[in-house]
């Protein structure tokens, strides 16, 4: 299956892109915003990059698949050096109140330091000691902390391997909502599987369990330069992500920030065709993230990515998180059907571009 979507568009003249919105579906059974321990013998196993936010410092958090091994759409990992980006907002109290806690943290010079935190929200229906196990990658010794509700709890050193490995650490939880936040302090080290729960004492093997199912979805995007084929070719350090715990709550445009996380990584655009590449995590049966397009006839293609890192084009209109669909009024998507949008088909799908900004049918590139 397809796990990531790319839509081409030229950049000419003094045009700098800065910014993407692009209009996404979500669509999910039951959405929740945090990840549940309903008893000892459930251990919710959490794709790393279904994070609900990123507290970014010098060091990010960012999303991506080019170190092979991974068990979901990808991983997110520590890159660079740059500057505290913009934290997100939560919609009810305790999301709120962790947020100005980091606020507080940050502006005092606290407990976050130079590296960012990828946060994740938990509630079990018990009290007692979990057991943490994290699959994560290093090609050395590295160390990193363990945060509970914004707080630092406890520190991580772990010896890395040059490979995929689990790390274990524990944390006391009573049935209240918590967050749980990871911090790694060394340059490429990447997380790739999160599992939680009071039984599960072994060191997983393999790859570890299968997801279970997320109460809500984290879409990425990032920006990528193309090869000689005009297929995407490496990511530039750009990225953004939204959730539907705070962001994509209904059918809508939403804005993706272009910048580069890092003036230092930026680069000077040549007259050439860039990919916005959009990828999201938390997918099943149930839960699906629509990038609403459009028919078009040119031949920048919009093309996916499937697991084993090949790029293909692809004439599909529509397309859906997981899978994909040729020309349809409607996408079988396993669990029932679901109703797509579809364009005019006498339209292009790319516009007229000027110098400050670039317009497609399905996404407007500012």
């Amino acid at each position: 299956m397809p796990n990531q979507f790319a839509q081409i568009f030229p950049v000419t003249g003094d045009f700098v892109p800065t910014k993407a919105s692009v209009h996404l579906s979500p669509s999910l059974s039951s959405p929740g915003t945090y990840f549940s321990i309903p008893s000892a013998d459930n251990n919710p196993v959490i794709d790393a990059t279904n994070f609900y936010s990123i507290v970014q410092s010098d060091h990010k958090w960012i999303y991506d698949n080019s170190t092979a091994g991974f068990t979901g759409p990808g991983y997110m990992e520590v890159k660079g050096e740059g500057f505290v980006s913009d934290l997100v907002y939560f919609p009810n109290d305790f999301f709120l109140d962790q947020y100005f806690m980091d606020i507080y943290f940050l502006g005092m010079g606290g407990t976050l330091g130079a590296f960012g935190r990828i946060r994740y929200p938990v509630q079990s229906s018990y009290s007692g000691t979990f057991n943490i196990w994290i699959r994560a990658y290093a090609d050395g010794a590295f160390t990193g902390y363990l945060y509970l509700d914004g707080v630092k709890h406890q520190t991580l050193s772990f010896t890395g391997t040059g490979d995929w490995v689990w790390y274990q650490t524990s944390v006391a939880l009573d049935t209240s909502l918590h967050i749980i936040g990871i911090s790694f302090e060394t340059d490429d080290t990447k997380i790739d599987k999160i599992i939680i729960g009071s039984t599960n004492s072994s060191t997983p093997t393999g790859t570890g369990p299968a997801y279970t199912d997320s109460p809500f979805l984290t879409t990425h995007a990032r920006i990528w330069s193309l090869d000689g084929l005009g297929d995407p070719d490496s990511a530039l350090y750009i990225y953004d992500y939204k959730t539907s715990v705070v962001d994509m709550i209904v059918p809508d445009w939403y804005n993706f920030n272009l910048s580069f996380l890092n003036s230092s990584e930026a680069i000077a655009y040549d007259d050439d065709n860039y990919g916005l590449v959009l990828s999201t995590s938390g997918i099943n049966d149930d839960n699906k993230m629509t990038w609403d397009s459009t028919d078009y006839s040119t031949p920048l293609y919009t093309v996916y990515r499937d697991v084993t890192g090949s790029w293909s084009q692809s004439t599909a209109r529509t397309y859906l998180f997981g899978i994909y669909s040729d020309r349809s009024d409607w996408v079988d998507v396993a669990s029932g059907y679901m109703e797509t949008e579809q364009g005019s088909s006498s339209q292009s799908i790319l516009n007229t571009f000027e110098d400050d900004e670039a317009t497609l049918l399905n996404v407007r590139i500012v």
